[in-house]
């Protein structure tokens, strides 16, 4: 099967995220980062093209925003395509005991780490419903599959 590989990565701005889109794009893939972190987002790309990687793309989203996340989606299958594989790596972890979270940091991290996969999997899902298979990759696992294949 010869497939035209476009990967969506959320969190791409830094740390883990960076570090997927350094790997992803070996693969000679289509790379679609998304972050709430436009500059860090927009460093990963920059950082990439100037080792010679192409097909980046970045947009800035807030994950947590059903409608944010439609709207790019519609967007992204614009200007690049069908994202044919997710990886959902953005999320956030407020480093104090419960009992000193405010609520609306206890309402953000579950929107972020939880509600986002939900809104991510309705855009990433129907626009793969034609296609005869739907691949899904989730928290930092990547399938091993040779897009070259």
């Amino acid at each position: 099967m010869n497939i035209e590989w476009a990967k969506e990565l959320t969190g791409a701005g830094n740390g883990i995220g960076r570090e997927l889109a350094k790997q992803f794009v070996q693969h000679k893939v289509t790379l679609v980062c998304w972050d709430i972190d436009e500059k860090g987002n927009n460093e990963t790309k920059q950082m990439l093209e100037e080792q010679g990687y192409k097909n980046i793309h970045t947009y800035k989203l807030d994950v947590s925003n059903r409608e944010e996340v439609l709207r790019v989606a519609d967007k992204v299958r614009k200007e690049v395509g069908e994202v044919t594989i997710l990886v959902n790596n953005a999320g956030i972890m407020p480093c104090k005991p419960l009992n000193e979270q405010k609520p609306d940091v206890i309402r953000k991290t579950f929107d972020v780490n939880v509600l986002a996969h939900f809104w991510e999997k309705e855009f990433i899902l129907f626009g793969l419903l034609p296609y005869k298979f739907i691949q899904q990759v989730k928290d930092f696992i990547d399938t091993g599959l040779d897009p070259d294949d």
